[in-house]
């Protein structure tokens, strides 16, 4: 599972990365249209640095990028593997979301 989620989070890396080198924006720059710290940019682009997934869209969308997923049925099998291995960590916030009976029962329908 993680392999996988590596696997994508490098292929975006590689991309933001990519796109910031061809506008010739640089670290200091995006940084400064972000309000992202450049040390965390530079750790996040030599995928050093765990980063939210909102930080991830505040670089892109500063890049003119967009993220999305090819198909709706990957994007469902991700959402299915993400929600597994969360719930097999056992992540305390996805533990407190299972307490809502319809969050619960939403999970358990895409699981399935």
């Amino acid at each position: 599972m993680e392999r996988h989620i590596q696997k994508y989070l490098k292929t975006i890396v590689t991309e933001i990365k990519s796109e910031r080198k061809k506008q010739k924006v640089s670290q200091k720059r995006l940084s400064a249209l972000t309000g992202i710290s450049t040390q965390t940019i530079s750790r996040f682009e030599q995928a050093e640095e765990n980063i939210q997934f909102s930080t991830v869209l505040q670089l892109a969308d500063a890049l003119g990028l967009h993220l999305e997923i090819a198909s709706p049925r990957g994007f469902q099998l991700l959402v299915k593997r993400l929600l597994r291995y969360a719930l097999e960590k056992d992540i305390p916030e996805v533990a407190d979301l299972m307490l809502d009976e319809e969050i619960r029962a939403i999970v358990q329908r895409v699981i399935q």
